[in-house]
């Protein structure tokens, strides 16, 4: 890392940790700054800063007076007062720094490389990330599930139903971490052996749930990544949750709403997707459900319905499995007869089980097929017309 870009990150960290000192103002720093060494630039984006970053350094906003701040970053007199003031006081920044290293946590910048970009296109994307884990895939596939702590079995049914499928077909699942929904979609993912993403409504060192410990600990062993854009001793509150729904969906090209009430942060991360112009799906329960309220409000707002995990896929033009799983099929069905015996009477075994409707779970148990098996045999199934899943989740003969 050159020199530029290690003073950069420290002094965006240093930014990051100002009171009332938010995104849009840290933005119109670096392009000051970019402008004051690069007259030339008249109109600068921060992609192109971000190509070029040893052309930046923010170091020298140190020396910055508060006319400085007004004229070379159209900053506001009371906000480069402030500036002035805390930029002198680097305790603070000390403090953290000592933090971050003791628990080994990576911090990501806005102008990193390894920054997602898709998060960097939302409306006042995070200037700080904080995270543990495995670093970002570029241009990885990721969807948020997301719905109720209260949520029951026909969640966990639901969660069942769609998760391996989207792994299968290389999707990271993002949530928040919470009990019920989030709980259920991080556990599924991890058995599935795909990537989940945690975000975080507090900071590392106040992390929440604390009963969530162990599995947080699960996901980054198995692959996966927790994050939080807060400082590490910011505890849960009232206004961490809506920022951290906002990260979840700006990570996220589309955001599915499993159970949600009325009024509920599963709306709000919804509300967030729509805001940043993602996909949203939401899945039907019992009209006399109040968590299903939510649910089919997103519906009749324009949310697509999700009866079976193709109606996500199919959103993405994508089907049930990637080319190389069908190629694979394929070739087994054509080299390998006995093979193919043993599908057609793993079939007709499914079908029996399926005079009274079923679970993915009972499936598995009665048939000693794995997950990835079944879901195999209910697609050649159902693109026969022989089996369906019903609104609850089950599956059935047809």
């Amino acid at each position: 890392m050159g020199q530029n870009s290690f003073n950069n990150r420290q002094t965006l960290l240093h930014l990051f940790l100002i009171p009332e000192i938010g995104p849009v103002t840290v933005i119109k720093i670096i392009k000051g700054v970019y402008k004051t060494r690069h007259p030339e630039f008249f109109n600068i984006e921060l992609s192109d800063i971000i190509s070029a970053p040893d052309n930046l350094d923010l170091f020298c906003i140190y020396n910055f007076s508060a006319s400085d701040f007004i004229k070379k970053c159209e900053l506001t007199e009371k906000i480069s007062n402030n500036l002035v003031v805390y930029l002198k006081d680097k305790e603070y920044l000390l403090k953290e720094r000592e933090l971050i290293e003791k628990h080994k946590i990576n911090v990501l910048t806005i102008l990193d490389q390894e920054y997602p970009d898709i998060l960097r296109q939302i409306h006042q994307p995070p200037i700080i990330l904080y995270a543990k884990g495995e670093a970002f895939v570029p241009n990885a596939k990721r969807l948020a599930i997301v719905g109720s702590r209260r949520a029951d079995s026909y969640a966990q049914d639901v969660v069942n139903t769609l998760v391996p499928v989207l792994v299968s077909n290389n999707w990271e699942i993002v949530s928040g971490g919470a009990l019920g929904v989030d709980t259920m979609a991080h556990k599924a993912t991890v058995k599935s052996k795909g990537k989940t993403i945690v975000v975080l409504g507090s900071g590392f060192l106040n992390f929440y749930p604390e009963s969530n410990k162990e599995l947080f600990e699960n996901i980054i062993f198995n692959g996966g990544i927790i994050v939080s854009p807060f400082s590490l001793n910011t505890p849960p509150d009232k206004g961490t949750f809506p920022a951290r729904n906002r990260i979840i969906s700006g990570l996220s090209h589309g955001c599915v709403v499993v159970r949600a009430a009325q009024k509920s942060g599963a709306l709000v991360t919804a509300h967030c997707a729509l805001d940043q112009g993602r996909q949203v799906f939401s899945v039907p329960g019992s009209v006399h459900d109040d968590l299903s309220a939510g649910c089919h409000a997103l519906i009749q707002e324009g949310a697509k319905l999700v009866h079976t995990p193709r109606d996500i896929l199919e959103e993405f033009g994508e089907f049930y499995f990637t080319q190389n799983n069908f190629l694979q099929e394929t070739k087994v069905s054509i080299n390998n007869m006995g093979n193919n015996i043993g599908k057609k009477d793993n079939c007709d075994q499914i079908i029996n089980i399926l005079n009274t409707p079923a679970t993915i779970d009972n499936i598995c148990e009665q048939t000693g097929l794995t997950l990835e098996d079944v879901y195999k045999r209910l697609f050649d199934l159902e693109i026969e017309g022989k089996v369906h899943q019903d609104f609850s989740g089950l599956w059935e003969k047809v």
